[in-house]
């Protein structure tokens, strides 16, 4: 599959798990040699920081009339911010990863489907950190809130809710951390921490955890049922009062840690990796299937 991205951020771990499905991968500068190609489908993905108003729909709108074009948005964004009604000509698909969103973005697309994020597994003996025999939690991204009704505003929240109840690390400011799949499989809880104006959506952290084997710590969302068994693939928790005996409970019985180990581990392999994800958004682009199929339930 064709996937035009900004190569850039290649090593990131949601492109990263695009090379590893099989995905020839172009910047958004080389339309003209995409053009050149026999081929019928292309998507393009975008990820945080990509979202400039034009720069997607400019390189839509650029391929030959003859492609149909999948636009996958790797992350959640309002459309009503990013995206002009006249502009999206060329557009063909949108893929969101929030069911709750499909309807916004259907005003501009009709053909609007679900397709969650994705992640990666770097390789745990290349890249190592020494400070996971130091921590029972983790956090891996930027433990700021942000102002109430936005983007991350129950992070610092729920952050402090772990820090009062065990050893609880953060790294920040390593957007490409190598060493995530190392800290992810050897600390025994990792944290992740959702918008909770979604449905049935994560951030591609959420993957990362699972990808590396390790036990996620997850806000409850909405439809997070559908993706996930709780306390066999992760943890999650509806209220915050809860994460201290969640999180006593889980340390002082180490089995149960391993066994999500696996069972995370096992459920990323067979559902979350970019070859489902690619699987699922081909076969919907060529009509072979008419929604995501990788639900559990």
């Amino acid at each position: 599959m064709i996937v035009i991205t900004n190569k850039g951020h290649a090593q990131s771990p949601i492109r990263s798990s695009l090379t590893e499905a099989g995905c020839t991968l172009f910047d958004y500068s080389e339309v003209d040699q995409v053009n050149k190609l026999e081929i019928d489908r292309v998507i393009i993905f975008s990820g945080m920081g990509d979202y400039d108003r034009s720069i997607v729909t400019k390189t839509a709108n650029s391929l030959r009339d003859d492609i149909t074009v999948g636009w996958w948005l790797g992350d959640l964004r309002k459309p009503e911010e990013h995206l002009h009604r006249h502009s999206l000509q060329n557009v063909d698909y949108m893929f969101v990863p929030s069911l709750n969103w499909i309807d916004k973005y259907r005003e501009y697309v009709s053909n609007v489907h679900h397709i969650p994020q994705s992640g990666y597994s770097y390789n745990t003996d290349k890249y190592k950190y020494s400070r996971c025999d130091e921590l029972d939690c983790i956090f891996i991204g930027n433990p700021a809130s942000t102002p109430a009704g936005c983007w991350h505003d129950n992070r610092r929240t729920l952050l402090s809710e772990f820090h009062k109840c065990s050893r609880m690390g953060v790294i920040h400011g390593e957007m490409d951390t190598r060493a995530q799949s190392y800290i992810y499989n050897n600390v025994p809880i990792s944290i992740s921490i959702t918008w909770p104006d979604s449905i049935c959506y994560s951030s591609n952290r959420l993957y990362n955890i699972l990808a590396a084997g390790g036990v996620a710590f997850q806000n409850y969302i909405p439809g997070l049922e559908k993706m996930f068994v709780n306390h066999e693939h992760l943890v999650w928790y509806k209220h915050q009062k809860e994460i201290p005996e969640l999180v006593d409970h889980y340390l002082k019985n180490t089995n149960l840690i391993e066994n999500i180990r696996i069972n995370a581990k096992k459920l990323y392999q067979d559902k979350h990796t970019g070859t489902c994800r690619v699987n699922d958004i081909n076969n919907i682009m060529s009509g072979k299937t008419a929604s995501y199929s990788h639900y559990v339930k």
